[in-house]
């Protein structure tokens, strides 16, 4: 059908409404045409861009060409952008010229105006009207983005602030304006500040109201608005507490800048009373154990007022420990101090540093102020309360015992046993007046003996049996006179030995056996002369061997073993001079090591300070002392460790507080002396113990009170000489025994030793057994894994360690039941060699070593069984033994132990013997024994220890018995005589025995092997009367040895049971 052709009237409709031909140029079968813009939307870079290009697009159906030009109108409308302020306003017309093709643009130009507000990012629309020559497409408007180029953000000024005190009153906390440069606001921005958390107590400590922050148009980079805190002074010490603000509800949310909390801390002015280091424990009566009246001095960080006495104040976190009944608190005696005087039943313990949590009973205590504390019970003078802090270990304080030990100018100290009455007493060399010898009641109470030895300017004084006849001797070091030994006669009277040696500016003297014949030899520094060597010939006469080290302003020797080769090496301290390491060749010739620690020396003092096996080396000096530490072949290293400022004069390196490491007291001129303690590492810090403020000028430790710790006893230049005693004993908790789980070998262990044979520090466990002898090394905590050696496959009964070949290492003689006895040489690291010696072919039950003959090497001494006689053999110095010939009885010996009973300087010998007691041989001092004639006891001897059981200085025995008969304690009248005290501990059928404090009260222990039945811990008084402590181990073996030691290095002794049939085990000591 045909279309009419339309009249011109419907034709010119059709146009006006865009429908018709002329409006999109449709003929009957033209092309659609159509232009419209090419996006939605667009945005300027920023408002620096003189003009924003906007694209329209022509669109012509079936990919055309215009026939005749298009145009169409583009105006410009306000969104948030602003004509004449953000931009110029659009009105033109875009023109396709006829021929344009599909796709053909045009750009319309959009004129942007910058300007410096910050406003964010503002739109326009522009659109296209009034096409001729085609259509409007679907996209007719096109929004175009003005991006603001001016920034701002508002954020706190800091994240934290504080107040100077709470006294501030009103705090301002401030929130600050940041834009970019010139900018400002274009309108106002508001912002909350609230309180959202914090410490601090709403209107306790503080008030404050949410804060409504208005920043006006026009502000610029760096407008600050404050929320303020009204802060109150409470008068309470609470510490310092918070408040942390927020920013809340901003006005436009692309504002709010990173830093949106703010913590604002109210500073405290009241100082806390909170404690403030450890809690010294102080044995006021001096018995050696915790009891009413002693007391506990708790340092405070100010003076604090106490207005109730009951010791609740404070808590305690062990448990099981308690400040006994009755206690009381005081403030004093010191400022900031509160003392607590305890109350019957007291339990607390210093053994080590608390360990921070709620911890078993007999574990080291902790303290710190009662959390619950009631209100005004404890506070400080401005009324308000001591708080909680810190959880503070208790530690054993020195107290003064009162004693003032003459007023002569004193330069050196020595403590020994100078009249054999089994107590330490006390010897001072002094300065223009005579020497002075203080004899000790045995309680810790020196009394001056009423001797004057010489009346030199003495400097030095050392205590050591230079002649051999088993009591202390003295030789003092002089200044610009000679030097003078002094000879004992046994009861502490001393007797010039008229001996001259030398005349040089002496100013020390130490003892030792530097040429290893088995006597005591002297080492005498000299200042700005050669240092001397004086050998002694066993009777102690001594003899200048010619050698002169260095000639340097020597003040202070210290004599070890620094390159662990067996023999004793020198290291001297100089004033104007480094300190100067010189090595022994082991017959007492000393060669310069060329060392030099650098800076001058007071004292010098060597000891093993960091665990590592060998002496290390702390110097005392004008301002800070210094450690020096060895690598183990004799060479030192300044690791950068000083301790204190004061002018030192004087050292002791000793294991104060009974953790198994050396700490260090000193003597300081001018200043108060100090203990500084050890961390088990090497380090040191400051116990916060200041003694004495006199000018101290050396300083000596020992056991003075008999109570198990030792004290200190302090010479001082012109005025009297301190004793200070040390209350460790009594905080140092109980003895007991806990089964580490460790099972060691399971085979039938008969006998064994403990000694550090691989040289790392700890003793290691040496078994003999019915098989192979088996070595088990120790990780340093006691806990031992099994070396895989293989030490002979004899039936071994038991063994002795020592090293025989004088080569600096331990080395094992074992005894066999059915081979003969052997020598295993040790290498050092752990590692033995059989040396192919085969000693005697009797059937051996115990052996043991010592310099019988007085020759300065080890000897052996063999108990042997089925009625052979006991032999002695010679060591020739480089461990082959020889036969001495000697025939020591017939009968069936079990055991075989040396020592100097008879206290004539040499070694004795006790036999343990089947049927028969124990037998007691004396030695001539050559190594020839003679029968004593005793006979202790009737019974089956099993086993023999030696040891001063009654604290008299003499060597008493307990035998351990296989009969129905328990263990026997025989005590020595000094002078090799034994009596039977009458006791029988436990009911037979034992074996072996250990020896050692295991409850830390100053005296002797046993520990007692059975059969059959458990081992015992025997407790002793003091006066080797035993009680059953009621610790019962290992009640299913047959034990067959106790070896006790410190197997964990923290100070106590550790056990270690060998069984016959089952595993060995190991208890630590707690």
């Amino acid at each position: 059908m045909l279309r009419p052709k339309p009249s011109l009237a419907s034709t010119a409709l059709l146009v006006a409404l865009g429908l018709g031909a002329c409006n999109d140029n449709r003929g009957a079968n033209g092309p659609v045409i159509r232009v419209g813009f090419s996006t939605a939307t667009s945005a300027t870079a920023d408002e620096s861009a003189a003009n924003h290009q906007v694209s329209v697009t022509l669109s012509v159906s079936g990919g055309g060409t215009l026939s005749a030009p298009l145009t169409v109108d583009v105006a410009s409308s306000d969104g948030g952008a602003l004509a004449g302020t953000d931009y110029t306003a659009v009105a033109t017309t875009v023109t396709f010229t006829a021929g344009a093709v599909d796709g053909a643009v045009q750009l319309v130009n959009v004129p942007v105006l910058a300007d410096l507000l910050v406003e964010g990012d503002e739109d326009l629309t522009l659109t296209l009207s009034n096409p001729s020559g085609g259509g409007l497409g679907a996209q007719s408007t096109h929004s175009v983005d003005v991006t603001d180029d001016e920034t701002a953000s508002v954020s706190f000024a800091a994240a934290s602030s504080a107040t100077t005190d709470e006294s501030s009153g009103t705090f301002g906390v401030d929130v600050e304006l940041t834009t970019s440069v010139g900018a400002t606001l274009a309108e106002d921005f508001t912002i909350d500040v609230a309180r959202t958390g914090g410490s601090a107590t709403d209107a306790t400590d503080f008030t404050f109201t949410t804060a409504n922050l208005t920043f006006v148009a026009g502000s610029g980079d760096g407008a600050t608005l404050t929320a303020d805190i009204a802060v109150i002074d409470d008068a309470d010490s609470e510490g310092d507490e918070t408040v942390v603000l927020e920013l809340a509800n901003p006005s436009a949310a692309a504002f709010v800048g990173a830093t949106t909390t703010h913590t604002a801390t109210i500073t405290e002015d009241e100082p806390a009373l909170e404690t403030a280091g450890a809690a010294v424990f102080s044995d006021v009566d001096g018995d050696g154990a915790i009891s009413a009246g002693d007391t506990l001095t708790v340092p405070m960080t100010i003076d604090a007022v106490v207005n109730a006495t009951s010791a609740a104040a404070f808590d305690l976190f062990v448990s099981g420990d308690a400040f006994g009944t009755g206690a009381t608190i005081a403030a004093g005696p010191g400022s900031a101090e509160v003392t607590v005087t305890l109350g019957t039943g007291a339990t607390l313990r210093a053994r080590g540093g608390y360990s921070g949590s709620n911890a078993s009973a007999n574990s080291p205590s902790g303290l710190d102020v009662a959390s619950a504390l009631v209100a005004d019970a404890l506070e400080a003078a401005g009324g308000w309360d001591a708080r909680t802090s810190a959880a503070r270990d208790v530690v054993a304080g020195f107290r003064d015992s009162g004693q003032t030990l003459g007023t002569s100018d004193s330069r050196d100290v020595d403590l020994g046993d100078v009249d054999g009455d089994g107590d330490l007493d006390a010897v001072f060399a002094n300065s223009g007046a005579g020497n002075r010898v203080w004899l000790n009641d045995g309680a810790g109470t020196l009394t001056d003996s009423g001797q004057s030895l010489g009346s030199s300017d003495s400097r030095g004084a050392a205590l050591g049996d230079v002649d051999g006849d088993g009591d202390l001797d003295l030789v003092v070091a002089n200044y610009a006179q000679a030097n003078r030994v002094w000879t004992n006669d046994g009861a502490g009277v001393f007797t010039d030995s008229g001996q001259t040696l030398g005349t040089a500016n002496s100013t020390d003297a130490e003892l030792a056996d530097i040429d290893s014949d088995g006597d005591l030899d002297l080492v005498v520094p000299n200042f700005a002369q050669g240092n001397t060597v004086w050998t002694n010939d066993g009777a102690g006469v001594f003899t200048d061997s010619g050698q002169s080290l260095g000639s340097d302003e020597t003040t202070c020797l210290s004599l070890a073993d620094t390159d662990l080769d067996g023999d004793i090496d020198a290291v001297f301290g100089n004033y104007g001079q480094v300190a100067r390491v010189w090595l022994n060749d082991g017959l007492g010739f000393f060669t310069n090591s060329g060392q030099s620690l650098s800076g001058l020396s007071r004292d010098i003092v060597t000891g093993d300070i960091d665990g590592d096996g060998d002496p290390d080396v702390v110097r005392g000096r004008d301002g800070a002392n210094t450690v020096w530490v060895n690598d183990g072949t004799g060479t030192y290293s300044f690791p950068g460790q000083t301790l204190g400022v004061d002018s030192t004069l004087g050292l002791v390196l000793v294991d104060l507080d009974g953790d198994g490491d050396p700490d260090l007291a000193t003597a300081e001129d001018g200043a108060p002396n100090r203990v500084l303690w050890n961390d088990g590492t090497g380090t040191f810090v400051d116990s916060g113990f200041e003694f004495g403020s006199d000018d101290s000028g050396a300083i000596a430790a020992g056991d003075l009170d008999g109570d198990g710790d030792l004290d200190l006893v302090v010479a001082n230049e012109g005025t009297a000489n301190l004793v200070h005693l040390n209350s460790l004993s009594g905080v140092w908790g109980s003895a007991s025994l806990i089964d580490t789980g460790q099972t060691l070998s399971s085979g039938a262990s008969n006998d064994g030793e403990l000694a550090d044979v691989d040289g790392d520090g700890d003793l290691d466990l040496v078994v003999v057994a019915n098989g192979a002898n088996t070595l088990w090394t120790n990780d340093g905590s006691g806990v031992f894994t099994d070396a895989g050696l293989s030490l002979g496959t004899a039936n071994s009964t038991a063994a002795a360690i020592g090293d025989v070949d004088g080569d600096g290492d331990l080395d094992i003689a074992v005894a066999n039941l059915s081979q003969p006895n052997a020598v295993w040489k040790g290498d050092g690291s752990g590692g033995f060699t059989d040396s192919g010696l085969s000693l005697g072919s009797a059937a051996s039950n115990g052996i043991d070593m010592g310099d019988v003959d007085g020759d300065g090497d080890l000897d052996l001494v063999v108990a042997n069984g089925s009625n052979q006689p006991d032999t002695v053999w010679f060591n020739n110095g480089g461990g082959v033994f020889t036969d001495s010939g000697q025939t020591l009885g017939a009968t069936t010996s079990t055991d075989a132990k040396l020592g100097d009973v008879d206290r004539d300087g040499d070694l004795d010998l006790v036999i343990a013997v089947t049927g028969g007691g124990c037998t007691v041989w004396t030695n001539d001092g050559s190594g020839v024994f003679s029968d004593s004639g005793q006979s202790l006891g009737a019974t089956d001897s099993v086993r023999v220890a030696l040891a001063d059981l009654d604290r008299d200085g003499a060597l008493d025995i307990v035998e351990t018995t296989s009969g129905s008969v328990g263990a026997r304690v025989w005590l020595n009248d000094g002078l090799g005589i034994f009596t039977d005290t009458g006791q029988t501990l436990g009911t037979g059928d034992q074996t072996g025995v250990g020896v050692a404090d295991m409850d830390a009260d100053g005296d002797l222990d046993l520990v007692i092997g059975a059969d059959a039945s458990a081992t015992t811990l025997w407790l002793n008084d003091g006066a080797a009367a035993f009680t059953d402590s009621g610790i019962a181990l290992n009640a299913t073996s047959a034990t067959s040895a106790v070896l006790i030691a410190d197997l964990d290095r923290d100070g106590d002794r550790e056990l270690v049971g060998l069984n016959a049939g089952g595993a060995d085990f190991v208890c630590r000591n707690e």
